[in-house]
């Protein structure tokens, strides 16, 4: 990214980039109170309760970043040239709590792919090592952020983070592909279901990743083509908390997507209905709607 004065054509962008971020955090905090609010009844595991409440205060804070982060270069400092040409605070806190909270968060899909595959044919090794490769990438992002003293350094490490966003984007794909394939599998894919929708296939869309994978190519694709423009900024700033909004919005939708055992004549047809209810992090789940459903 090129300093300038006025950073560009593109800072609007960036702002509505912005604007989407909060939006999706209001999402986040809506869900977080539906999931608290609903522990009381559906026995959530301690684990459970504590991985969402850390990730929501990590989201919390990654929100004051971008809002600080924005206020600096787009409202307190337009025209400062010196100003626009540091490296804020907010920008190092923003690629460390991203780094770390994406990582938690792609570790709890991992996991649920792991925990859904009752057969567990395919090896869950490779997909494993490209987690912690690409943590890996994004820690040594971070260190070089800190070595970093204005915008124009940020070309020192052009090609360290695009090959970050390349890993990103694998990752992404990957784990989408490994759920969706389980869950085919389980009978738990948007058509397989009865009275399938519009919104149990949205619903399904984000439990496997899919939305996350689209918006984690499309910054890679404006990376790529705008290198020093601000629309890679804008597509972004959303992804983070959009990977907590589906991770919670799966929990807090489980018990009516996707997590209804399969009867027949009472019975239970498979053995992935008993995994099926389980949570994100592998832990018994029971909420009232299917624990009639089992015993009726």
């Amino acid at each position: 990214m090129t300093p300038s004065p006025t950073l560009g054509s593109t800072i609007g962008v960036a702002l509505f980039g912005g604007l989407a971020t909060a939006i999706v955090y209001g999402f986040v905090c809506s869900q977080c109170y539906s999931f608290f609010h609903s522990c009381r009844d559906n026995r959530q595991a301690p684990v459970t309760r504590n991985i969402i409440a850390i990730l929501w205060l990590m989201t919390t804070a990654y929100i004051v970043f971008v809002v600080q982060l924005l206020y600096w270069y787009a409202v307190l400092n337009v025209g400062t040239i010196h100003a626009l040409q540091e490296i804020t605070w907010s920008l190092r806190g923003l690629i460390i709590m991203t780094t770390i909270s994406d990582a938690v968060v792609r570790c709890c899909f991992v996991h649920r792919a792991w925990t859904l595959d009752v057969h567990k044919s395919q090896p869950f090794y490779p997909l494993v090592v490209l987690l912690l490769c690409l943590f890996a990438s994004s820690l040594n992002i971070s260190g070089l952020s800190f070595r970093l003293k204005t915008l124009g350094d940020l070309l020192l490490i052009e090609r360290g983070y695009y090959a970050n966003l390349t890993m990103i984007v694998l990752v992404d794909l990957v784990t989408s592909a490994r759920l969706s394939f389980v869950m085919a599998r389980n009978g738990q894919g948007p058509f397989q279901r009865a009275g399938s929708n519009f919104m149990s296939t949205l619903s399904y869309m984000g439990s496997t990743g899919l939305i996350t994978s689209v918006i984690s190519m499309g910054s890679l694709v404006a990376y790529a083509t705008m290198p020093h423009d601000h629309v890679f900024a804008a597509v972004f700033l959303p992804l983070s908390p959009l990977y907590m909004s589906m991770l919670v919005a799966y929990c807090n939708t489980q018990h009516w997507v996707g997590h209804r055992l399969p009867m027949n004549d009472g019975e239970l047809t498979d053995e992935s209905a008993r995994v099926d209810m389980k949570s994100t992090f592998g832990t018994p789940i029971a909420s009232k709607a299917s624990h009639d459903t089992v015993e009726g």
